[in-house]
């Protein structure tokens, strides 16, 4: 028998989808956080699926996920049946009734806001299905990111906050010493960010050049974080290579 990871797989051959799609429903609560994980992939077949399968399911866990699927185009119409069948509501395609109702319902499954999660289980759903690995660090988590033949360490501070006190998620990766040479060319990168900046820190008391995302802690999803940890990976391991050629961060 095809187990979730080889089940999904299939999901992107428009051939074996449909075989595959029914095979998920019938795994119930196992398949439902890789289904999860993949709402944001690259295929647009595999998007669809997930979010239908996810609705079948009748996914609970999945709400805000599926809340941030009505972005994408693409699947917008198959996440907002699939939150109808979920909730019993219907907002139609509207995002910011979906939010909004979720946030006053809470996370269904918790009976907590979606901030309500600790932060430990936040990230383990995040890497969840993922070749992302996570490890605590005192205050903070540090998850490896696989970049082909290199790799980039992307850190968690769940402690910080704004100016208002809103509690904040920051995600960084090291690049490199700030070399002052550097600074108006590693400035001039961040009009190209769509996410994101390259900022620069001080890391066991040298600044260094990082590239850091802020995500507001109560809003934050499993899907979100790692999406936010890949964008940042991805980033700094450009940075890091453009800057030193090496793979130390």
């Amino acid at each position: 028998m095809a187990t979730v990871e080889e089940l999904i797989s299939e999901l992107r051959n428009f051939r074996t989808r449909s075989s595959a799609k029914d095979a998920l429903v019938e795994k119930k609560d196992e398949a439902v956080e890789p289904l999860i994980s993949v709402i944001r992939d690259n295929n647009v077949g595999v998007r669809w699926a997930a979010v239908s399968i996810l609705g079948e399911l009748g996914a609970k866990k999945a709400t805000a996920d599926l809340v941030e699927a009505l972005k994408d185009p693409d699947v917008r119409s198959a996440a907002a049946d699939a939150l109808r069948r979920i909730t019993g509501e219907d907002h139609g395609q509207e995002y910011g009734a979906w939010k909004q109702a979720v946030a006053a319902g809470g996370a269904p499954g918790t009976g907590e806001c979606p901030g309500g999660a600790t932060d430990a289980d936040l990230v383990r759903e995040a890497v969840y299905g993922s070749d992302v690995s996570a490890e605590e660090k005192g205050a903070v988590f540090v998850l490896r990111v696989p970049m082909g033949d290199r790799h980039q360490d992307v850190t968690l501070n769940f402690r910080a906050k704004d100016a208002d006190g809103v509690q904040l998620l920051v995600a960084y990766t090291r690049c490199g010493p700030a070399n002052q040479k550097y600074h108006e060319w590693a400035l001039r990168q961040n009009v190209k960010m769509s996410a994101g900046a390259i900022a620069i820190a001080d890391i066991e008391g040298k600044p260094n050049f990082v590239v850091v995302d802020v995500l507001i802690r109560a809003e934050a999803t499993p899907s979100l974080l790692l999406e936010s940890v890949r964008r940042v990976a991805h980033k700094g391991d450009q940075l890091e290579s453009a800057l030193t050629k090496a793979d130390e961060y």
